[in-house]
């Protein structure tokens, strides 16, 4: 007995988003924000990153994140990057406060 294969849909989760006359809205929404007719006809995919400039342990994110973005891509999807909430040890470190909720003041390491 063999057991029936199912059809991978690429778009199951953006098609929520893109198809129907109820979803007009979000596609106004998003040809807003530069998507067009083709962008649309694909799956939609996130990349989350949390890069920032700021911080050497993430700076190289934002070039790995154009990666697979352009990876997406090429595989025939529709890429789009969202920064996430970044934190680094450094900062963390050289913010203590006290218990009495009283700035201590410390030296910073250099890094």
């Amino acid at each position: 007995m063999t057991t029936p294969t199912r059809k991978l849909d690429p778009k199951h989760r953006s098609r929520q988003l893109t198809e129907g006359p109820e979803r007009a809205p979000a596609r106004a929404y998003l040809k807003g924000i530069g998507f067009d007719d083709e962008a649309l006809s694909k799956p939609i995919i996130g990349v989350a990153s949390t890069w920032i400039e700021t911080m050497p342990c993430n700076f190289g994110l934002r070039v790995l994140a154009a990666k697979v973005k352009e990876g997406i891509r090429q595989a025939g999807g529709t890429a789009k990057s969202s920064l996430i909430r970044s934190s680094s040890s450094a900062v963390v470190i050289c913010s203590t406060v006290s218990s009495r909720s009283q700035p201590v003041i410390r030296r910073c390491p250099e890094q």
